[in-house]
């Protein structure tokens, strides 16, 4: 066989981690009777990546304390304790070091933080007043943020609205409600829960979602009313996609035609999966019908907005036609859909 031809050895690949990361080396030996006899030439080592939890530890810092002593001419109003000077922390008492400020992700999102996060690592769980006291700590920072992004989302030409409820314990007093853009409302609610004894209101939390901008904007309001989203988007000249609350359907009416409604096909196609026990036949003709809608939507997101009209006249135009063909049709009619019906 020529000489050229001879196979050559398998390339040995490199599997060594980056030199950056810290090792900790460990020899695995033969045991010490196996080894008489035998010399050593070598080691061969297969390197593992480990991951280490974070760790929480308390650090105790202790302020020493000096008392003056008694004396005569000492003046009154003169503190008897003295202590070094405790420094500003986070929350009251310094209770955090500044590594767990980053429990601010907790706060902004709760549900979706990454493994890599600190906090997540950590297996700590802040409480309610815990986030609370966060909040109201850095409240001066965020303001900003939100004040800047709320602008900044309604310049989308399409923003998507929704809101879930949340309980909001009802307060002693009403509070000061001076600088908030909507004190009537708010102040009207609050009076109304403090003198009937209620422990609580129903409040909603909206967030208004821009759809080709990566932005998130929230708003709180004591009351599922319309005077949320239109103060939000008091200024928005666009589309606004929701469910078919009475509030937004006449947006497009009190804005004098800046904003578009547009109903949301997800809130639809979830009420129709709703009712799928009682009525299988009906609710999968139905979602097979909206589901080719979203298939085209998949084929033609990548593409811009001119081109993605153009396809959706095309394509997706006949389909809410034939929606409303099945919605007339028998198998939608009484009796084997009754008008009064959760589906009906």
């Amino acid at each position: 066989m020529p000489a050229d031809s001879q196979p050559k050895p398998p390339r040995k690949s490199d599997r060594k981690f980056p030199d950056h990361l810290p090792r900790i080396e460990r020899i695995v030996d033969l045991p010490e009777d196996r080894r008489e006899g035998l010399k050593l030439i070598g080691y061969d080592e297969i390197e593992t990546l480990e991951w280490i939890r974070p760790e929480l530890r308390v650090r105790v810092n202790k302020y020493a304390k000096y008392v003056q002593p008694v004396e005569k001419n000492r003046v009154d109003d003169e503190p008897s304790i003295i202590s070094p000077e405790r420094p500003t922390g986070l929350v009251a008492g310094d209770r955090f070091d500044r590594c767990r400020s980053h429990c601010l992700e907790t706060l902004l999102s709760p549900a979706v933080l990454p493994p890599s996060s600190p906090v997540a690592g950590s297996d700590w769980t802040p409480s309610r007043s815990t986030l609370a006291n966060i909040e109201s700590s850095v409240e001066f920072a965020l303001r900003p943020l939100a004040e800047r992004l709320r602008p900044f989302l309604k310049t989308d030409a399409c923003v998507d609205c929704d809101d879930t409820g949340v309980v909001l314990i009802t307060p002693q007093a009403i509070p000061g409600l001076s600088n908030h853009p909507r004190p009537e409302r708010i102040g009207e609610v609050l009076e109304k829960a403090i003198a009937s004894g209620k422990p609580s209101i129903q409040a909603n939390f909206w967030g208004y979602y821009a759809s080709r901008l990566p932005v998130v904007a929230f708003d709180f309001t004591v009351s599922r009313h319309r005077d949320g989203p239109g103060d939000v988007l008091a200024d928005y000249e666009g589309t606004l996609l929701g469910d078919c609350w009475s509030g937004l359907q006449k947006i497009d009416v009190r804005s004098d035609s800046r904003i578009t409604f547009a109903a949301c096909w997800a809130h639809a196609r979830r009420k129709i999966d709703e009712r799928r026990i009682a009525f299988p036949i009906q609710v999968a003709k139905l979602k097979s019908l909206i589901r080719m809608l979203y298939g085209i939507e998949d084929q033609i997101k990548d593409l811009n907005d001119a081109v993605r009209l153009s396809w959706r006249q095309c394509l997706s135009r006949h389909v809410p036609g034939l929606i409303d063909e099945h919605l007339r049709s028998e198998t939608m009619s009484s009796p084997k859909v009754l008008p009064k019906s959760n589906l009906g």
